[in-house]
């Protein structure tokens, strides 16, 4: 005899198949914009002023002895790590802002589909 667990695990584990596939989408969508510099721009401005004082006054120093480091003795300081280190943070909050924008321009583009078919339906019922 079949448990609720049973049903449940039937049923998807109640997983709702159009979250997960406008998930995906948005995880392709966010991948595309990664190399589009509008985008690009546009998460950062997002993102502008989410990181503390701190960090931003670490990216300088770190811009300073980049421009006062020879080219040549640049492997031998732990600079590049440190540089690493301070884009990884930046990084992450540009990638999650990329999502998020994704997922809002799939949900706008759903929103205008609704609206277009609304539309269409109530001309076709006029023209009757």
């Amino acid at each position: 005899m079949p448990t609720a667990y049973d049903t449940w695990l039937e049923c998807n584990c109640g997983v709702d198949e159009a979250a997960e596939a406008r998930a995906e989408l948005a995880a392709e969508l966010a991948e595309q914009y990664r190399g589009d510099a509008d985008k690009l721009r546009e998460a950062e401005q997002w993102i502008a002023g989410e990181l503390d004082s701190e960090h931003y006054a670490a990216v300088n120093l770190a811009l300073y002895r980049l421009h006062h480091t020879e080219p040549a003795r640049l492997f031998d300081t732990d600079l590049l790590g440190e540089l690493y280190r301070l884009a990884a943070a930046v990084a992450l909050r540009i990638e999650v802002k990329l999502y998020e924008m994704a997922e809002q321009d799939i949900l706008d583009a759903e929103i205008q589909a609704e609206a277009d078919a609304a539309e269409a339906w109530a001309a076709a019922r006029e023209a009757e």
